[in-house]
């Protein structure tokens, strides 16, 4: 079995080798085209640079902008429907499954409209699927996201 190298190492040795760790870490340099510490692709920071520093135009990359700015705004708040499919799988084994941290944390992440539309959800069950749930365990799950809410 090996020993841990703090009890290898003398303090004096252990100083020396933070030393040059500090040495190591104040000899790198961000790089000044994509900002990484070290650059993660030198090559291309290499070509960019000297377009970056002729200030070519770049007119078509305002218009991309702007159309996904206008495509961010578009998307829905709250969280990926991908979270709310899992919440709703959850449920489907009753009003039990508020006590489970996943289930839990999921109903934490999701929002006011999105609470709305698990409940109606949850009541119309297929009975095939699930179990409809009552107004009573929806008051419940409401009472649940409220308190997680703060």
């Amino acid at each position: 079995m090996t020993q841990p190298v703090a009890s290898v190492l003398s303090p004096a040795e252990m100083e020396a080798r933070i030393a040059a760790l500090e040495a190591q870490l104040a000899s790198l340099e961000i790089c000044e085209t994509c900002g990484g510490l070290p650059c993660g692709n030198p090559h291309f920071c290499e070509l960019c640079s000297p377009a970056d520093r002729r200030g070519t135009p770049r007119h078509h990359l305002e218009r991309h902008r702007r159309r996904l700015a206008d495509d961010v705004a578009l998307q829905p708040k709250g969280v990926a429907r991908s979270t709310v499919e899992a919440l709703m799988y959850s449920l489907r084994r009753g009003v039990n499954e508020l006590t489970h941290p996943d289930t839990l944390r999921r109903l934490s992440a999701i929002d006011n409209a999105q609470l709305k539309a698990v409940c109606r959800r949850l009541q119309n069950f297929k009975p095939e699927i699930a179990t409809p749930w009552s107004s009573e365990k929806v008051a419940a799950l409401i009472a649940k996201w409220k308190k997680l809410h703060g």
